[in-house]
């Protein structure tokens, strides 16, 4: 089976790269695309912390150790079903990622594989780039983040890991933002997604629930989609079904806990 291993990857840290990925994988489980997400940050995972799911014996770092199998390290989450192989909160030094193009190799069922990297350039970053059909660069609409993500997408090129593109985060259309035709011209680099700031990201990762699903309707998640649409290359405007009435009930309760 032809797979598609995505890696999101940033210059640096703080510009919402492990909330992309995972509301990548939420929207493509949501139109029954077979994906796992894997947490390929073992010092500072987050995508368990998003979710909920840190709270398990094993992680990504038993996987690359050999101590179990990739199989066995998925965990599925509730709400939404996204397949997930978390990096475990316990910090192993000698755990690297000069295994992670054989462990992937091992994961047979998946059509997509997403790859939350960790931020700017290291061994580890570059050898989870090494394992990627493509990679998407997130940046936000500033000098310093913008500066970083061209060192990404040099590292990218000089290994000739194909970029599908840019996802601009966080946009508050302020005077002071760089503007895309700059930020596209500074990386020579199309933008593929541009998704707006939103104050209901904070809120969805609050209740441990992923803004695709949280607030489907909000601007933020509108942009994900399209950029989901982007990267899957298929129409994914969510249509309403009797699944859809269930989560939302489901979200409704976690904003009403939100707001006492």
């Amino acid at each position: 089976m032809d797979r598609q291993i995505i890696g999101i990857v940033s210059g640096k840290g703080g510009v919402g790269k492990s909330t992309i990925a995972v509301n990548l994988s939420t929207l493509l489980t949501s139109f029954n695309i077979d994906n796992v997400l894997v947490d390929g940050d073992t010092s500072n995972p987050s995508v368990g912390l998003h979710l909920g799911i840190w709270q398990h014996s094993y992680g990504l770092q038993d996987v690359l150790a050999g101590k179990i199998a990739a199989e066995e390290a998925i965990v599925v989450h509730p709400a939404t079903g996204i397949r997930v192989i978390p990096s475990s909160l316990r910090y192993l030094r000698e755990v690297g990622m000069k295994n992670l193009p054989k462990v992937l190799d091992s994961i047979k069922t998946y059509k997509y594989i997403t790859i939350d990297s960790p931020p700017g350039v290291s061994e580890d970053v570059e050898n989870i780039m090494k394992s990627c059909n493509e990679l998407v660069v997130i940046t936000t609409p500033d000098v310093p983040s913008v500066t970083s993500a061209t060192k990404i997408i040099d590292l990218a090129e000089s290994i000739r890991v194909p970029v599908a593109g840019l996802v601009v985060n966080r946009i508050l259309n302020k005077r002071y933002e760089l503007h895309m035709q700059e930020i596209e011209s500074m990386c020579n680099t199309r933008i593929i997604g541009k998704i707006p700031e939103d104050s209901r990201v904070p809120e969805s990762i609050a209740v441990k629930v992923p803004l695709a699903m949280y607030a489907p309707k909000s601007p933020a998640s509108i942009a994900l989609n399209n950029l989901a649409a982007e990267l899957v290359g298929q129409r994914m405007l969510r249509q309403p079904t009797s699944t859809d009435g269930f989560f939302a009930r489901i979200a409704n309760l976690f904003r009403s806990l939100l707001r006492r």
